[in-house]
């Protein structure tokens, strides 16, 4: 008999898990598709034919596919990376699936000032004309260790480099009749903490938190810029392409902090196709 009593009790305790399991579920399905209802496509229009436009780390991910449809709408692509391997291979992907043969590769450390000067250099030296500085590169948790200029390294890639570009290309970029500058951003600035008495990382050590800082400063920046060139006809917005379902967010170090991440950017990331088409 007593038996029989354990195997009913254990029957009827995993039945309530269950029940509460699928019930701790439901809410998070419901959003997902909740999401998923509201989340339009977004379709680029127009040509860009004789235009040119400069994208920072576009051998992958979201920076790729906006070289990619730059390409297809017919503009002069110029491709800003680090690692020329990768980025030759890219170049030989969106020339294949675009159709077309105006896309070249600059090399672009933004880690280093040195390289920052002569990338701005190269591109003053061969191009014409400039219509566009998408500025996509950056880095996201990784060590916030001190560069050659000895500036942290998170700071220098996501604003200190992509501002100075800015500024050396100005001239040629005011040259176009409706010349663009775009920040990428992200909803990480809404967790800054940022203090103006430590923009060396002395007291903050966690890189989660410098990347928070450096997000609102690229929001401030293209603020700022926008102000200052209104009446230059060069246009300066920061775009949050949304939660998108990237490598750049899944580098922890905490192996569960990972898996976590991991598995809220399956389930409610967007792709990065629909990512890039924000830009």
């Amino acid at each position: 008999m007593g038996i029989v009593v354990d195997y009913c009790w254990v029957c009827v305790r995993n039945t309530i898990l269950n029940v509460w399991f699928i019930a701790f579920l439901i809410p998070f399905i419901v959003l997902k598709y909740w999401l998923e209802s509201r989340r339009k496509t977004l379709e680029a229009k127009g040509r860009l034919d004789g235009q040119t436009y400069i994208v920072t780390g576009c051998n992958k991910s979201v920076g790729f596919l906006t070289a990619l449809e730059l390409a297809k709408r017919g503009a002069r692509v110029l491709m800003a990376c680090r690692n020329l391997g990768s980025a030759h291979l890219a170049k030989n992907a969106i020339v294949y699936l675009s159709g077309n043969e105006d896309v070249d590769v600059y090399r672009l450390d933004l880690s280093s000032f040195w390289s920052v000067k002569q990338f701005a250099k190269d591109v003053l030296e061969n191009e014409g004309r400039l219509d566009g500085i998408i500025l996509n590169a950056g880095v996201g948790i990784v060590k916030n260790k001190l560069t050659k200029d000895g500036i942290p390294l998170i700071w220098q890639i996501n604003h200190y480099s992509p501002f100075m570009m800015v500024q050396l290309l100005y001239g040629l970029l005011k040259k176009s009749k409706e010349g663009q500058i775009i920040f990428v951003t992200s909803s990480a600035h809404h967790f800054s903490k940022f203090d103006g008495n430590d923009l060396m990382c002395e007291k903050k050590k966690c890189p989660w938190t410098v990347y928070c800082d450096t997000k609102l400063a690229n929001i401030l920046t293209a603020n700022t810029l926008a102000e200052k060139m209104k009446d230059t006809g060069i246009t300066v917005n920061s775009v949050n392409p949304g939660l998108v379902n990237t490598q750049l967010l899944r580098r922890f170090r905490n192996y569960y902090l990972q898996s976590i991440v991991g598995s809220l950017l399956d389930f409610y990331g967007k792709s990065e196709v629909d990512g890039a088409a924000t830009l």
